[in-house]
């Protein structure tokens, strides 16, 4: 199973209280493959989160710093930081052996077994997501709802803080190059 996990100092401990809550909730003995998407945690705060990984679990832990000059021409904010685009570029940035994972936002307390999700079918789909609470559809989205974006009114809007993706089917249909060119063309209306 691989998990990866957005962090920058800022989200350390709840980064650590994340991955702690992953760890307690699996069932079983497993080998897990951790990557950390590294926004600039300072190296004691990294042995610390460390430290706090001892489970029954064996787990292998890489810490990724995304490239900054694939994300050079993305619109950030207060809110939006350029570690938020992270996730994007996910499935270039694990080996290419794997061909699956569940990405958690650093701000998460997992209480189930994550082991239900991983084994969910995945159909044709790139990634699995959670419809929105607040904003289900993208018509109830100010950012979203715009004509020139040719996202119906009545699609579906998802929280990207748990995701499943199937890397190999996001990798084969380009997804991190177009999702980065629509971001580019609508730069001047995306908040």
């Amino acid at each position: 199973r691989q998990m990866c996990i957005r962090d920058s100092s800022y989200y350390a401990m709840p980064l650590a209280v994340t991955l702690r809550s992953v760890l307690e909730n699996l069932s079983g003995r497993q080998k897990i493959a951790l990557f950390i998407l590294d926004g600039g945690i300072r190296p004691a705060r990294k042995r610390k989160i460390l430290r706090s990984l001892i489970s029954n679990h064996e787990v292998e832990t890489t810490w990724i710093t995304p490239p900054a000059t694939q994300l050079a021409r993305v619109p950030t904010s207060d809110t939006y930081p350029i570690s938020a685009y992270y996730r994007i570029l996910l499935p270039d940035l694990i080996p290419k052996q794997l061909k699956k994972l569940i990405y958690l936002d650093a701000d998460l307390v997992v209480t189930g077994d994550l082991e239900q999700l991983w084994k969910l079918d995945m159909g044709d789909y790139y990634a699995l997501a959670v419809q929105d609470i607040c904003h289900q559809y993208v018509s109830q989205t100010s950012h979203l709802n715009r004509p020139e974006f040719g996202i119906p009114a009545d699609q579906k809007y998802f929280n990207t803080g748990v995701l499943l993706i199937d890397l190999e089917k996001w990798r084969n249909h380009q997804i991190t190059q177009k999702t980065l060119d629509f971001l580019e063309t609508h730069s001047d209306c995306i908040r």
